[in-house]
């Protein structure tokens, strides 16, 4: 999908019938094409687990509760939240930066370890 420059708009190469399709299927929450796949095994260092664990504990007991890492570089915030999402099954995570390199670097990540 071509993205047409400076705007928000995408060129779509398809029929509308297919159009359709894809749109009912994001509609209707219908990943089944695109997850889980079988993404390369990984295994979190000890702190990305505790971070992790802990984690999904705080969520667990409160509900629409808030928590933040603080993190250092290279920690491995990025695996590790796809890491939580999963334990957690989440079904939507949105992934907010202003950088495109970051955005590209989750978006391979994810490629890699999440979607195969």
């Amino acid at each position: 999908v071509e993205r047409r420059p400076k705007t928000e708009w995408f060129y779509f190469n398809g029929t509308p019938e297919k159009s359709k399709n894809l749109f009912d299927k994001f509609v209707q929450h219908d990943l089944s094409g695109y997850q889980p796949g079988k993404g390369q095994d990984y295994t979190l260092r000890q702190e990305q687990e505790e971070a992790v664990a802990k984690t999904l504990a705080y969520f667990q007991e409160h509900a629409g509760g808030k928590f933040l890492w603080n993190a250092k570089p290279r920690f491995g915030k990025t695996l590790s939240t796809y890491d939580l999402a999963r334990r957690m099954e989440a079904v939507n995570v949105l992934i907010v930066t202003n950088r495109p390199a970051i955005a590209n670097s989750w978006y391979d990540d994810f490629e890699t370890f999440i979607a195969g």
